[in-house]
């Protein structure tokens, strides 16, 4: 999954996954292919290379040198992969979850573990202006970062403002 914002570009690496079952799902295979892939569709669609990548640990505070695990040892040889095929970007990581998105800059881009770790900072940051876009397809593939509140049809409560930015990213993306 990933989520672009007028200032922000995020990527989760696992989705819909129970938290006890994330370093389960992470491979170095699919760490890197939703990178690259990422990568790729940003660049084609958005004209958008980040200037750093930066990633975040799987454990709390990237698990303190070993103490919290060692899951996030598989952040190195892939890191160092992308170091020397990217040499005009940083790759940096694995670094603390909780503290990422202060790291945030317009030309970054943000790699999460899991959904929440990285949904809800860019959510409570970005609130309705999001688009949750899948890169990967032969198309341009975009929805609304919060879902589509089918619970609010009819009832004239729902904010249509992410709505109007993903049309806005469509257009942008599609040169129209």
């Amino acid at each position: 999954m990933t989520f672009k914002s007028p200032n922000h570009q995020i990527v989760l690496l696992s989705d819909h996954v129970s938290l006890a079952n994330v370093r389960g799902v992470l491979s170095a295979e699919l760490i890197e292919n939703t990178v690259l892939n990422a990568l790729n569709g940003f660049s084609r669609f958005f004209d958008f290379n980040p200037s750093k990548v930066i990633f975040s640990g799987i454990n709390p505070h990237a698990g303190e040198s070993g103490i919290l695990g060692d899951d996030d040892s598989l952040y190195a040889p892939i890191l160092n992969r992308f170091r020397k095929k990217f040499s005009s970007q940083s790759f940096i990581g694995p670094l603390s979850g909780d503290t990422l998105f202060n790291w945030a800059h317009r030309d970054q881009l943000l790699v999460y573990a899991h959904h929440d770790q990285g949904l809800a900072p860019f959510k409570a940051v970005n609130q309705f202006l999001g688009a949750n876009i899948t890169f990967g397809l032969d198309f341009l593939r975009m929805s609304v970062d919060h879902g589509t509140a089918s619970d609010n049809y009819g009832k004239n409560i729902s904010n249509p403002m992410g709505c109007l930015y993903c049309l806005q990213l469509a257009s942008q993306a599609l040169g129209k």
